[in-house]
C-alpha cells in the first residue's frame, strides 16, 4: 500500500490553495481529497445507522456510499471511521451532512445506493491526529479537484 507522507499531504494542500486563486467556475475546495483504501468504512449513528465504504476523504470531510432505504427526518451528528482489516477506529467525529443523494438504481426496488458527503466539525486534537494518521497511511491516491 502506498503511503502518503505528511509532507506530501501538506504539499498537495498548499499547492491546491495557491492554485485556487486562479479558479473561477471550478469547484473550490479548501483541502485536498484522497481516495481511501478498499477496507475503509464510515458509520453514522443515530436512531438508525448508515454504514458504507468511504469514497474519498480529506482533513475537512469525507464522502461514502451505502445501501439503504431512505428514512425521512434522519439526523446524525457524529461519524466513526474504521478499517475492516487492522483495527483502526476513529470514533465520534462531529460532522454535518452536506449532501445525501440517491445514485442510479439499476433495478433495485426497496434498497437503493446513496452517496453521502460530510463536513467534519470541531474535531479535538486526538481526532485530528488520528485523521491525519489515516490520511497519511490508508489512502491510495490524490484525487483531482473535479471528480464525480
Amino acid at each position: 500500500m502506498k503511503r502518503i507522507s505528511r509532507g506530501l499531504l501538506m504539499k498537495h494542500h498548499f499547492n491546491h490553495l495557491s492554485s485556487e486563486r486562479n479558479l473561477n467556475d471550478m469547484e473550490r475546495r479548501k483541502y485536498t481529497r484522497f481516495r481511501a483504501q478498499d477496507d475503509a468504512f464510515a458509520a453514522l449513528q443515530g436512531k438508525f445507522s448508515k454504514v458504507g465504504k468511504i469514497y474519498d476523504i480529506s482533513l475537512n470531510g469525507l464522502a461514502f456510499r451505502y445501501l439503504a432505504e431512505k428514512i425521512p427526518d434522519e439526523t446524525f451528528a457524529h461519524v466513526d471511521i474504521f478499517l475492516s482489516t487492522n483495527g483502526f477506529h476513529l470514533a465520534g467525529v462531529p460532522c454535518t451532512i452536506i449532501y445525501d443523494v440517491k445514485e442510479s438504481t439499476f433495478g433495485l426496488n426497496d434498497v437503493s445506493p446513496y452517496r453521502c458527503g460530510l463536513r467534519f466539525d470541531r474535531v479535538n486534537e486526538e481526532q485530528q491526529n488520528k485523521l491525519e494518521f489515516f490520511i497519511n497511511h490508508h489512502v491510495t491516491k490524490v484525487l483531482p479537484y473535479k471528480d464525480s
